[in-house]
């Protein structure tokens, strides 16, 4: 059984799209938001999943990211989480092969 707190770096369409993939594999209730960099929308939420500041993000052994940016600029901002020892979840979409 997972018990892991799923975090999506990014809330724009890539991050939506992302969020789907977990709902089309029954994982949605693992999603608990979406986190941005220098966020405006801090506190809104997108399908009633929260979104959260980078600087609200407290790395826990449960928590997971995944990327859903599709802008190369933020690759740095994926190697410092990674240097920061946060762990990263993997999907693959029932669909792909």
């Amino acid at each position: 059984m997972r018990n892991e707190k799923i975090f999506i770096l990014g809330a724009g369409g890539m991050g939506r799209e992302v969020l789907t993939y977990y709902q089309d594999l029954n994982r949605l209730k693992d999603v608990k938001g979406f986190v941005e960099q220098n966020s405006a929308r801090s506190g809104q939420t997108i399908r009633n999943i929260p979104i959260l500041d980078e600087d609200e993000l407290v790395n826990e052994e449960e928590l997971r990211l995944i990327a859903g940016i599709g802008n190369p600029l933020r690759k740095g901002w994926i190697e410092t989480l990674t240097a920061q020892e946060y762990r990263f979840d993997t999907l693959i979409h029932q669909h792909a092969y």
